[in-house]
């Protein structure tokens, strides 16, 4: 979910105007009732357009604040932004995979309004947390192969080092507030729910290593961890907040050959 899809949206909305407005002025003109009716379709068309670019514009901004917490522990864990064909494919506005200290965490951010009916809102959750549970056999798959740090150096990590994945992952609702029952329901799937704001609360696990400081992941083993999963995956590097303006949604970095 990107500003362009907003201007997409607007130029429908745009074209859909003017078109309606031809066709009605032919329709006074000549007195042909297909005219009329064409028009009112392009009306309603115009509406369509206008409404999908304020849903398409809210769902950007909301990306915009996940993003913002995100950044904001992005310092202290390697947030990794997927590619979007690979998030729209499970019908996510965007998905992450999140490595720090205490693990790895597959993250999707779902675009789903606080007016849809319960019915619906149900299907769409279910059918993320499929597609997230999908997206956890992935990523352990990528973890199983050896990974060569990011200097070239050394030698890849063996398959036998890589860190256990929870067979959970987090799904971050744009747009809509997370209900108790919805959570609960969730939770029965095995699938984390949460809001923009909760994610210092839901990400604190990663931010500490295990017992003892024996986890795999202690020390710089997780930052050279996230850099070959993001070659792998075609994953890139959500920068840590700063207080220049950012650039858009989600700044992100190639990662470095």
């Amino acid at each position: 979910m990107t500003a362009r899809t907003v201007r997409r949206w607007l130029a429908v909305s745009a074209g859909a105007a003017l078109a309606s407005g031809a066709l009605f002025r032919a329709a006074v003109l000549t007195g042909v009732p297909g005219y009329r009716m064409a028009a009112t379709l392009l009306l309603v068309a115009t509406g369509w357009g206008l409404a999908s670019a304020a849903e398409a514009y809210q769902s950007v901004r909301a990306l915009e604040e996940l993003e913002r917490h995100l950044a904001g522990l992005a310092g202290r864990l390697a947030v990794l932004r997927m590619p979007d064909r690979w998030s729209r494919r499970r019908g996510w506005a965007s998905g992450y995979v999140l490595v720090g200290p205490g693990g790895v965490m597959v993250a999707a951010a779902l675009a789903l309004s606080d007016s849809a009916r319960p019915s619906g809102a149900r299907r769409r959750l279910q059918a993320a947390a499929g597609a997230l549970r999908e997206a956890v056999r992935e990523v352990k798959a990528a973890l199983a192969q050896p990974l060569r740090p990011a200097s070239g150096g050394g030698s890849p990590g063996a398959p036998a080092d890589a860190p256990r994945v929870p067979g959970f992952g987090m799904i971050f609702l744009l747009r809509r507030r997370v209900y108790p029952g919805e959570r609960q329901r969730m939770r029965i799937l095995g699938v984390g729910l949460a809001n923009a704001e909760h994610v210092p609360q839901v990400l604190a696990p990663l931010l500490q290593p295990g017992p003892g400081g024996a986890a795999p992941l202690a020390g710089p083993r997780w930052e050279e961890l996230s850099r070959g999963l993001a070659r792998l995956l075609g994953a890139r590097f959500l920068e840590p907040a700063s207080p220049s303006p950012s650039p858009g949604p989600g700044a992100v970095r190639q990662v470095r050959p």
